[in-house]
């Protein structure tokens, strides 16, 4: 039985408007796994990558607004209910996240006009909102390159068969990025 208020580190594996959590406490053990709703019923999830090529700029802006408000709105209620269900018996001391592309415009009409940008921009606005509400909650954010070296399989074969399914691929990953944070 781990010390009151042992450290927990979250895992995130984002995908745009929701994304997994995988909570991990030593000795690299998943102590919480759920999934969090990032968007509001009824707001674009995408509102750069649906965005209506023939709508005027202002509209487009006030999607992305939109988006942007819900998903920081619901990005801090998730990580503050995923520290309170840890307390006492884990402090949240981190979050980790893939890191995102670097050099992406910083307005909406910039990011229209660069094709590349207008795939990347929408899943910015998750983790943007997800490190903004970790960093207000006075919690660690620490960001992982897209790929990189996980566990062997067994490991996180083992730590699935502890908390049961659902244990897909983006379960593994956020596992195994918590791991890496906590050094276990």
């Amino acid at each position: 039985m781990p010390d009151e208020g042992s450290s927990a580190v979250a895992g995130i594996s984002d995908h745009r408007g929701w994304a997994v959590v995988v909570c991990v406490a030593p000795p690299g053990r998943v102590v919480d796994r759920r999934r969090v709703t990032l968007i509001g019923e009824g707001v674009e999830a995408n509102p750069i990558h649906h965005a209506d090529p023939d709508a005027p700029l202002s509209e487009t802006e006030a999607l992305v607004r939109v988006a942007v408000e819900s998903a920081t709105t619901l990005a801090l209620e998730a990580l503050h209910t995923l520290k309170e269900d840890l307390s006492p018996r884990f402090q949240l001391t981190a979050i980790t996240l893939p890191e995102g592309p670097n050099g992406l415009p910083d307005t909406v009409a910039g990011v229209l006009a660069n094709y590349k940008a207008t795939l990347l921009y929408d899943a910015g606005i998750y983790r943007d909102a997800l490190c903004n509400a970790a960093l207000a909650l006075d919690i660690a954010v620490v960001r992982h390159p897209r790929r990189f070296q996980m566990p062997p399989e067994a490991l996180l074969r083992e730590l699935g068969k502890a908390v049961g399914p659902p244990w897909r691929k983006e379960h593994r990953v956020a596992a195994a990025a918590a791991l890496a944070v906590l050094g276990a």
